[in-house]
């Protein structure tokens, strides 16, 4: 049986991303929509067959999991509660919007004994999950380097004020570093240092004696993006651009292994804890930063 699964948020994300890959997964059954705008999430939820709710405790009642397309403040108010009530939670990152969120976040899913998932649609693409599964371990790898480069949103796009004031931080940092970390095992220690608001660099010492040294680049409105990892090792080197490689096809894997684990009523390593960890990781970057390090 398909896992009923519920959608809180109607903005862009949620109508052009979520919805699509729920609609079309067998893993799952879209069950609704809740969105603080009514009007916007009747329509989202017409144009799939879904129903639109009364409130986010109504939606909560009516599905196995929640999939939540919202800043990440919203978030963290609003996860714990379907978290401590067992339901599954597919999470964005980072999960929250400062630290003492995040560990809320982490209790209650632990108190609730819930499936949580992170929405890291890099690590749920084909050509990042045959890079990191194949070609990385077979170079014996030593270090890393990364040139991200991302488009600075629009005026008036949907993100919150957090995505706006730090985004190439507290955008782009999670991602990055989680498959940094995937590549070349745990951060132990990050250091930083460039401007929040343009261009960082940020420097890795892996376990295991590994390195990584990375750049995020906030370009203008429009531009397109590219995340481009590098591994070297022994054997050689091995490369894959994580941005290019994420399409529908990412989000439908991950859809449907949400599915699955709730199911399966079992949580992988992308789960609530990996956000408080990718959470405090990135705070260290903008610490560095706002200390002009």
């Amino acid at each position: 049986m398909p896992v009923t699964v519920g959608l809180v948020g109607a903005g862009a994300r949620a109508a052009e991303v979520f919805a699509p890959a729920l609609a079309d997964s067998p893993e799952v059954r879209f069950t609704g929509v809740w969105a603080r705008r009514r009007e916007a999430a009747e329509d989202l939820a017409r144009r799939h067959d879904a129903q639109a709710f009364d409130s986010h405790g109504d939606l909560v009642e009516h599905c196995q999991a929640v999939v939540y397309a919202v800043p990440p403040a919203t978030q963290a108010d609003l996860a714990p509660y379907a978290a401590r009530r067992g339901r599954g939670v597919l999470l964005g990152v980072p999960t929250a919007a400062d630290r003492a969120g995040a560990e809320q976040v982490v209790l209650a899913v632990q108190e609730g004994r819930a499936v949580s998932m992170l929405v890291l649609p890099w690590r749920f693409a084909a050509d990042v999950r045959l890079f990191l599964d194949d070609q990385v371990p077979a170079l014996s790898p030593r270090g890393a380097s990364a040139q991200v480069v991302v488009g600075r949103p629009a005026t008036g796009q949907a993100g919150g004020v957090w995505r706006h004031e730090r985004p190439v931080v507290w955008g782009m940092g999670p991602h990055l570093l989680d498959l940094l970390e995937a590549a070349l095992g745990p951060i132990p220690d990050v250091r930083a240092h460039g401007d929040p608001k343009g261009w960082i660099s940020i420097h890795g010492e892996h376990q295991v004696g590994r390195f990584s040294n990375s750049t995020i680049h906030l370009t203008e409105v429009g531009q397109p993006s590219r995340a481009v990892v590098e591994v070297f090792g022994v054997e050689g080197s091995a490369q894959v651009d994580a941005a290019s490689a994420v399409g529908p096809p990412a989000y439908r894997t991950l859809v449907d292994e949400f599915g699955g684990a709730v199911a399966a009523r079992r949580s992988g390593d992308l789960d609530a804890e990996r956000g408080l960890h990718l959470f405090a990781l990135v705070e260290a970057v903008d610490d560095d930063l706002l200390r002009g390090r």
